[in-house]
């Protein structure tokens, strides 16, 4: 799910969010067993801001957030990433 939350003439606010579930299961069709063997439940947010101070110069921001559960526990554990930070583009060309 991505959106534009705020837009205007100088501030553009993006944030995007996201859920994903895989596996893999093996199953018996006799028995009617299902078990899953690998996987990962994911989880993620991404939120950026870009800022227009002047012709030559835009200031930015990005936030980035993902989580990893596994579907079997005994095969990985969970793991979380968060990164985040600021940027300046100065523009040389006429």
């Amino acid at each position: 799910f991505r959106r534009v939350l705020f837009r205007s003439a100088y501030l553009t606010i993006n944030a995007e969010v996201g859920l994903q579930h895989n596996q893999a299961l093996i199953r018996r069709i006799e028995t009617a067993y299902t078990q899953p063997t690998s996987g990962t439940n994911t989880f993620n947010i991404n939120v950026t801001a870009s800022y227009i101070m002047s012709r030559r110069i835009t200031l930015s921001a990005y936030f980035d957030h993902q989580a990893n559960t596994p579907v079997v526990t005994t095969s990985s554990y969970p793991t979380t990433s968060t990164s985040y930070g600021l940027s300046v583009n100065l523009s040389l060309a006429r």
